[in-house]
This record gives C-alpha cells, structure tokens and sequence, in this order.
C-alpha cells in the first residue's frame, strides 16, 4: 500500500528549486509555443484543419501549441515523477501510522534498515554549518514545512562547549539528537506493528509461522511482559515523544557538554551495576558501586534510554498513562508530553523539582513543536555531506 504524501511532496518540490524548474517549465512552455504557431498557423484562428487525429482537435478550435504543450507536459512529469515522488531508500511511501495495516513482512521490511549517513563531526561549528547547508533548520520542522534528514551523528562533538554562542550550542545539540529520536521511534513503531499483525492473526485462528511466533516470543522476553499478554506488551513498546527525550538529554547531559556525553555518548545518565562500560562519577559517594553506562554511539544510548522507559519498574506509571492517552481520541497526536513527564518522577532524586526542569526546558526551546517531527523518507540531503 502507498501512501501519497501531497505535502511532503510539495516541500521536496521546494527543497529541491521550485524556482529554478518553473522557469524550465515556463521557458519550454514558451518556446513550444513559438515553435506551434510557426510551423502549423491556418487562418486567422491558428487551427489544425486536418480531417485525420487533429480533426477531434480541430473542431474545438484548439491550437497546436497548446496539444504540443500538454504533451510535452506530460513527458516531463514522467521523467521526473519517480525522481519526486518515489522513495529512493524504500520504494514506496509507507509511513509508522499504515504499519499497523501491513503484514509482519511488510511491518517489519519498511523501518528495519537505518537509512542514511552516519556522521562525525571534529567541530561543532561545522557541524552547524553542514546542517544549514543541507536545509536543515528547526523553525522549518516545527512549522511542518521540512522533514528532518536522514543525518546520524555518531559523537557529539568535543568543542561543543566552547560554543559562545548559546543559541547555536543549543541548535547543534537538539538537531544532532532529533534524527536519533525519531529513528529509534521509528524502530518502536515498527515491532509495535507487527505484534499487532501477528497477534490479530491469531485471534482470527490464523497460527503464526514458527519463525513469527518465536520472534514474538522474544519480544515478550525482551521487554520483560508475561508471555501471552499482548496488552502489557504494546504498553511496553511504543514510542517517546522526542520533546521529553529532549528536553531529559539536555538536563541530563549539560547540552551535550558533560564529560559522560563527551567521553561516552552518555546522554541521559543511565545508571549501570553491572560490568557494562561505564564512567565513574568523580563525586560518587563512598561506598557506591554504580557507573555512569557509556555507549559507542550516540543512537545505542538513544535506544538504551527509550528500553529503560519502557520496561523498568519505576517507569509503569509512565507507560500506563502513555497508554491512556494514545486509547484517546487523538491516538499518537494525543501523547501529550507535559503530562507524560510528570509521571518521570522516579528518573531523578530531585522528583517534582525534576519534572519542573524538564518542563521549563520544553516550554522555554519550544521542543513539543517538534514532536511532530518525521524522518525524510529519502536522504534529505545527507548524501552531500561526509559519512563516517
């Protein structure tokens, strides 16, 4: 199944030089024109009077510079129609809201490879540049009028503190994180929807092929739900609203300019007891044995704080009421962030005074207009940047 997105092909039409292909299309028109009326001119009226294909033309008085037009219209839109409107990473224009409609091959085919260019980037200035380079620009996204680009940077920068400019410390963090959040929603939406696929067969008496039921097996071992109990286990699997992931990287971390972030891609302050890779805080209190968990890249921490959301013990209130709101009647639009975060309580010692920064830090940049951000379903520009 397609489906056709108007308007973001009329924003890729913008991005792409609107301008510059009107003026083809006006100079092609005009000179078809010229060329009609030149060669084919009869009377006063400029008419094909010929008894055979034209005649049907003809007898409406319709001149051979418009047909001549049309047709090479036409052409044109052929040329570049799979250029515009096709997705050149995935073939069609499947996005997380119709997964649910697919089969689990179909679900689990449209997000499951990370398509774009994985970035590093010596210098947060630079890295600033190539964002707006590329089109990339925040005022865009939250007005609807740009998809985020397929740009995933691999490390935040180390000069990102040295920044003087806080405005632009800020741009840098929050559009190095947006990609990463909404790529690994996209990935939640994408198992999401085929539990829902392969459960709903099972209630109409359709058994899952071994392989489907054994994955399905794993996804309840994974996300930590009684086997069988598919209600738990979509409460367990859905997304984060990228404001409150956000809004927590950017408390938790200083703006990308704490050791834990520079050193380790450690963006959210998830705590390790284990022998996972971790720094050691340099004021952890006598006695204490836990680490700052540490990651290679900055979508692993990413994805490691959206499982914590959604399977630890502390966090259930928070699932619960993600659930209510998305049983609402603004489904996945009704995920309301700044009551989401209040149930966040538990993520910091600090509890209400906590959820207050959190908040003020939403409200203060403006992150819920992001929420409704979505990846571009082609490269978006990334290829003319540098992969790592």
């Amino acid at each position: 199944m397609v489906n056709f997105d108007i308007g973001g092909c009329f924003r890729r039409l913008l991005r792409a030089g609107a301008v510059a292909r009107e003026a083809v299309v006006w100079s092609v028109s005009k000179a078809s024109t010229w060329f009609g009326h030149g060669i084919c001119y009869v009377g006063d009226w400029g008419v094909i009077r010929w008894p055979t294909f034209t005649a049907f033309v003809g007898k409406r008085k319709i001149p051979l510079a418009f047909v001549f037009s049309v047709g090479l219209s036409a052409g044109i839109l052929y040329q570049v129609y799979p250029i515009l409107f096709t997705d050149r990473l995935q073939g069609t224009l499947i996005t997380g809201a119709r997964l649910s409609e697919l089969s689990p091959e179909a679900a689990n085919r449209a997000f499951s490879k990370p398509h774009g260019v994985t970035l590093v980037s010596a210098s947060a200035t630079k890295l600033f540049k190539d964002f707006r380079r590329i089109g990339y620009r925040l005022e865009d996204v939250r007005k609807g009028g740009s998809m985020v680009p397929r740009v995933f940077v691999k490390a935040i920068p180390k000069d990102i503190g040295a920044v003087d400019s806080i405005a632009t410390r800020k741009a840098v963090f929050i559009k190095t994180l947006l990609p990463l959040v909404l790529h690994a929603n996209e990935e939640l939406r994408s198992i999401r929807a085929r539990v829902k696929a392969l459960t709903g067969r099972s209630d109409k008496g359709r058994a899952p092929a071994p392989g489907d039921r054994a994955w399905l097996a794993a996804q309840y071992k994974r996300f930590g739900v009684v086997k069988g109990d598919v209600a738990a286990l979509l409460l367990h699997i859905d997304i984060i609203p990228p404001s409150v992931a956000l809004a927590q990287a950017a408390e938790e971390s200083g703006w990308g300019t704490s050791r834990f972030a520079i050193e380790g891609q450690a963006l959210f302050g998830q705590r390790t007891f284990h022998q996972a890779p971790g720094l050691v805080p340099v004021k952890r209190a006598d006695g204490a044995r836990f680490k700052i968990k540490t990651f290679d890249r900055l979508l692993d921490a990413v994805r490691s704080y959206a499982h914590n959301l959604n399977t630890h013990p502390a966090y259930s209130g928070f699932r619960m009421l993600r659930g209510q709101l998305r049983a609402g009647p603004g489904g996945a639009d009704g995920l309301d962030p700044f009551r989401l975060v209040d149930a966040l309580r538990s993520y910091s010692a600090r509890g209400a005074k906590y959820v207050e920064t959190i908040k003020t830090i939403m409200r203060v940049n403006d992150l819920k207009g992001l929420d409704g951000a979505r990846l571009s379903r082609s490269l978006g520009g990334a290829e003319k940047l540098a992969p790592a």
